[in-house]
């Protein structure tokens, strides 16, 4: 299968929703969406359908908050929770709440396990279809993000972010107990078990637990000892001695 062909296809939004994942573009998240309105779909079109369709294209709807236009009255009113603040759909299992409910739809597969897109090429299977798109870059390799700074290149724009704060010094995430500042969230989470005292990675022999994994993995654990030369135990015995009876 020609992988780059196919991603090609993909990203005017028609091959991509129709024949693979059969969705509503309303359900996907925003980094798709955001590919999809990049594209035009004007190499598919007649000159008149492609005239049509720019258009259509026309924003009418202004935000008088920001000043932002929307095609459609709807997306203003979704854009406007940004400023609002506002947070209408809810999570009935979690709580969690959501500005979209296309948002909500996607986060409710966390609970139903459902993954509706599917990789062509080696078959795993996405709870979003943002997230394929940027493994579908695996297997092209791929690498549409740069680094301004030093031209390091990378597959996820997420990725990208987090190595830009090498450069310029950013941590945004603070502690909250004792204000010491992180680059990354991971990294926060690791800091506050400081604070809580909770230690998540336990040893399976002798049960000492650890707050870090690579401190788990550098334990010397006594038991393991004792388990490996009860395992060498019958290894030392001479397979042509046998029990004497009296």
């Amino acid at each position: 299968m020609d992988v780059a062909r196919f991603l090609k296809a993909t990203s005017n939004g028609q091959f991509f929703l129709s024949h693979c994942f059969k969705a509503d573009p309303e359900v996907l998240d925003d980094d798709w969406n955001q590919m999809i309105k990049s594209q035009p779909f004007s190499d598919t079109l007649t000159d008149s359908e492609a005239a049509s369709h720019k258009r259509s294209q026309k924003k009418l709807y202004k935000c008088p908050m920001c000043s932002k236009t929307f095609q459609h009255n709807t997306a203003l009113q979704r854009h406007i929770t940004c400023h609002t603040g506002e947070r209408p759909f809810d999570c009935a299992e979690c709580g969690k709440t959501f500005r979209q409910k296309g948002s909500l739809h996607i986060h409710m597969r966390k609970h139903t396990g459902e993954k509706p897109f599917s990789c062509l090429v080696c078959g795993k299977n996405f709870t979003q279809s943002g997230t394929l798109a940027a493994h579908m870059r695996i297997h092209t390799g791929e690498k549409p993000f740069s680094c301004s700074v030093c031209k390091k290149r990378y597959n996820e724009r997420g990725t990208l972010v987090r190595h830009m704060r090498v450069h310029t010094g950013e941590k945004p995430f603070t502690c909250s107990l004792c204000g010491k500042r992180f680059s990354e969230k991971g990294n926060l989470n690791k800091h506050k078990r400081i604070h809580t005292g909770e230690k998540p990675f336990s040893c399976s022999l002798c049960e000492k637990k650890f707050s870090l994994f690579s401190h788990l993995k550098n334990h010397k654990c006594p038991g393991k000892k004792s388990s490996e030369a009860a395992e060498l135990q019958p290894q030392l015995q001479c397979p042509n001695v046998t029990e004497q009876k009296h």
